[in-house]
């Protein structure tokens, strides 16, 4: 057992080791998202701006995302009851949302969550934070859009970060605060970090020429499935 520690101990030293010479000399690796399972030493590389994110092209990967949201709409059309698309969450389950009402549940369910307080994740947390999303995102089990995962990798690509309170969310999902402040920066609202500059998110998706995602095709589902799955 502890022969095998040490060679894993290594083996994480090594990765690590790898990723900082590659920032020292100005060569940047890719992680491809979707296309393999995603290390913790590449979080650090993309924390760190030693490894930029591309979102995988291979065919099987988008059919698998397609899947999922196909899936979705399948289900909506058959007058399912379905759980945060159109019920209430939590002890809400039970209570069935108007169809006219289903289309504003996501950005209610957003602003309810933003409620964080404290400092912000600082640059390098962020980052990592992003690419934990959009990682656990595109293994296609949530439904969510292929639009969906390549904003959160352009906001990699081009470091437009959200200001995510480090200090609101209690129980068993912890991240349901902080990931609001991210959703809703892809809908053009709150502030991101950009250039320097603490931003509104609408200002910059436009300088960016970015679409606010949730604003401008919004889905049902897409706030909790993002925040949520």
């Amino acid at each position: 057992m502890s022969e095998n520690k040490d060679v894993a101990t290594t083996q994480h030293s090594s990765d690590t080791e790898e990723l900082e010479t590659s920032k020292r000399n100005h060569h940047i690796v890719t992680v491809e998202i979707g296309n393999y399972e995603v290390s913790i030493e590449d979080v650090w590389g993309i924390a760190h701006q030693a490894a930029r994110v591309k979102l995988c092209e291979n065919p099987k990967f988008l059919q698998r995302i397609a899947k999922g949201q196909v899936t979705v709409q399948n289900l909506m059309k058959g007058n399912c009851v379905i759980y945060g698309v159109n019920t209430g969450y939590g002890n809400n389950c039970r209570v069935k949302v108007p169809e006219a009402l289903i289309n504003d549940l996501p950005d209610h369910l957003v602003d309810y969550h933003c409620c964080g307080m404290g400092k912000y994740f600082n640059d390098q947390e962020t980052r990592a934070i992003l690419a934990m999303r959009v990682t656990s995102l595109a293994r296609g089990y949530s439904g969510v859009r292929l639009e969906l995962l390549r904003q959160l990798v352009t906001f990699l690509d081009k470091d437009i970060l959200p200001c995510i309170p480090q200090t609101g969310s209690v129980g068993a999902s912890g991240d349901l605060t902080p990931l609001s402040y991210v959703a809703a920066t892809l809908c053009g609202r709150r502030n991101v970090r950009f250039n320097g500059k603490t931003q509104a998110a609408e200002n910059v998706l436009e300088e960016v020429k970015m679409f606010f995602f949730i604003r401008s095709s919004i889905e049902s589902r897409v706030s909790l499935l993002f925040k949520n799955s």
